[in-house]
């Protein structure tokens, strides 16, 4: 629909924030735990971009702890893309087709993992 005719109140489906932000860190907890302990703190590090304290605890964190985590108020993962112009080329690169993309997550795990080669000259 263009702004000239929005879609009616009726249609438009209200977003539990709450729900969906707990859900999104379940997913992400569980996912990075299970990494964790199936691969190792680097892969999980690299992967998920565990670091202390939250790479310890996850560690040993039992399910009700992870609940608890899940149910903050905010997300527990954060953007991990590089600022600026570094940025800008993986997410340009993502939409271009599949041999750019896996150049742009190689690019980005290098910059995550402070390869030097991956900075600009």
């Amino acid at each position: 629909m263009s702004a000239d005719h929005p879609l009616p109140a009726d249609t438009l489906v209200p977003v539990d924030y709450t729900a969906e932000i707990y859900r999104l860190n379940l997913a992400y907890l569980i996912a990075a735990k299970e990494a964790l302990l199936t691969n190792g703190q680097d892969y999980a590090a690299i992967a998920f971009g565990l670091c202390e304290p939250l790479l310890s605890w996850l560690q040993r964190a039992y399910g009700t702890e992870i609940h608890a985590l899940a149910a903050a108020s905010g997300l527990v993962f954060a953007s991990r893309l590089p600022p600026a112009w570094a940025g800008e080329k993986i997410l340009a690169a993502c939409a271009s087709g599949s041999e750019a993309a896996l150049a742009a997550r190689m690019h980005a795990l290098q910059r995550m993992m402070g390869d030097d080669d991956a900075n600009p000259a």
